[in-house]
């Protein structure tokens, strides 16, 4: 991390549509989500330097609109996926994604400053709508620690565990809490047979380049 003082990544986040700390008279998906600096630090891990380096998680949701004039859904999102690897790689953050044709739902972990750099991009990026952050909170372990960016779309292999969590025949975000959507990214990663042997990413799959 840079020494000095520094804008805190949760500050540039905040804008007039998506707020860095979600209440409950701004949404109904768990209120308390984002957390404070104190619970922040009392988990930071350090680098080389000594310097603080803050491990988060960050949860988010949004509307599927990657341009499928072309042809499959998945052709134009495996063109994403080398230059979203590369930006992982580098940015030490790992994770993890699923996607029908109408919802992205993923999950990225790192240091704080990079995990909010890569949602600013998200924020900005036309392939993605109506994004909600749905939490954000520092983590002693990485869920997703294995892959770079791992990632599955909804099929027939894993249609059971979308019913299961979402409770629901239809996969729809903004209707789950922030723990059940997590529990449903990391039971459709761990069932898919290209990611049981901690592949880092898999053809096909989108992740959060900008």
């Amino acid at each position: 991390m840079n020494p000095g003082p520094r804008q805190s990544p949760r500050e540039k986040i905040t804008s007039e549509k998506y707020p860095a700390k979600i209440t409950s008279k701004e949404s109904d998906i768990d209120s308390a989500s984002v957390s404070t600096r104190r619970s922040i630090e009392q988990v930071a891990h350090w680098d080389h330097r000594g310097h603080s380096m803050i491990i988060v998680r960050l949860t988010y949701y949004s509307r599927n609109r990657v341009d499928k004039s072309g042809g499959p859904v998945q052709d134009p999102i495996h063109d994403i996926l080398i230059e979203s690897v590369t930006n992982n790689r580098r940015d030490d953050i790992t994770g993890a994604l699923i996607h029908d044709e109408k919802w992205f739902a993923q999950a990225l972990e790192g240091p704080e400053k990079m995990v909010s750099a890569t949602f600013e991009r998200i924020l900005r990026d036309p392939r993605h709508s109506d994004v909600r952050l749905i939490k954000m909170q520092p983590v002693p372990v990485r869920r997703f620690g294995a892959w770079w960016m791992a990632c599955v779309a909804r099929s027939d292999d894993n249609s059971d565990l979308f019913r299961h969590h979402c409770e629901s025949q239809c996969f729809d975000p903004q209707l789950m809490r922030a723990e059940r959507l997590g529990d449903l990214i990391e039971a459709v990663v761990a069932r898919t047979p290209s990611h049981q042997g901690n592949a880092p990413w898999t053809t096909g799959s989108v992740t959060n380049a900008a």
